[in-house]
């Protein structure tokens, strides 16, 4: 995405910025980074790589990384958050591990961030399961609609797929478990799930655990080198990035406090 340019000035000058990007990550002294690097333009037209785009790409995770940097003294280590949205149902912060934590370190900071927000997350429970049923029956109509079937593995689309694998594994999770794969089935399951499902402030690894971006970056070396501290992947729910980004700002900001103890 950096390099992609229409003219070969374009190209030199995204070449620059990032090269600058990447130097203040890297060089000295010690800060916290903010990402956002799904930040983009919603108006783009669906293609058989991005099927619905504005479950990918938005504005909200830009207001979330400002927020987070601007209140943040950057003191102490060198930690990336790289800050995504997204339109499945769960938690309204999942927290991947990029394969480089210790196994239950999140998961302990998790359930004591739970413990202090889980009242705030909750007020706005109704609303969210209102919004997240719409929003799955779109998404759900839509696959329909182009690809005439709701069985995951009749699906080419790699993006299609994974909606369903994850909206299915979260429904039997709810003890509402799938077997026709009909839109009148998806529709009873779900609004029987979301009448009994409680909404945690945030989960651990039930959306991506950024793995295999962490492959790709090199993580683990760049950790080894000293170039990183600590690294970590935020999934938050477009809802609550949408209608309480001050509360997703402070949770993610309690993170950082954490992360550096």
């Amino acid at each position: 995405m950096a390099f992609a340019a229409r003219s070969e000035a374009e190209f030199w000058e995204k070449t620059r910025a990032w090269k600058e990007f990447y130097f203040h990550v890297f060089a000295p002294p010690s800060k916290k980074v903010y990402v956002a690097p799904h930040c983009g333009d919603i108006t783009r037209s669906p293609d058989p790589i991005i099927s619905v785009p504005w479950l990918k790409l938005d504005a909200y995770t830009a207001r979330i990384a400002s927020l987070c940097a601007l209140q943040d003294k950057g003191e102490g280590k060198k930690i990336m958050f790289s800050i995504h949205s997204n339109g499945f149902i769960g938690a309204a912060m999942d927290l991947g591990d990029f394969g480089i934590w210790q196994e239950g370190e999140l998961q302990e900071m998790a359930e004591k961030l739970n413990h202090k927000y889980r009242k705030a997350i909750g007020e706005m429970a109704p609303e969210y399961k209102e919004d997240a049923l719409n929003r799955i029956l779109w998404i759900l109509e839509d696959i329909i609609k182009r690809k005439g079937t709701l069985v995951p593995e009749k699906l080419v689309s790699t993006e299609d797929k994974l909606y369903l694998d994850k909206l299915i594994r979260w429904l039997g999770g709810q003890g509402q478990a799938i077997s026709a794969h009909t839109m009148e089935e998806f529709r009873e399951k779900v609004e029987k799930a979301l009448v009994s499902f409680n909404i945690e402030p945030l989960s651990v690894n039930q959306i991506f655990s950024g793995r295999h971006t962490a492959r790709l970056l090199k993580l683990k070396e760049k950790l080894t080198e000293g170039l990183l501290d600590r690294a970590l992947q935020i999934e938050c729910q477009k809802f609550f990035l949408k209608h309480r980004p001050h509360l997703m700002a402070e949770i993610i900001l309690e993170l950082s406090s954490m992360m550096v103890q």
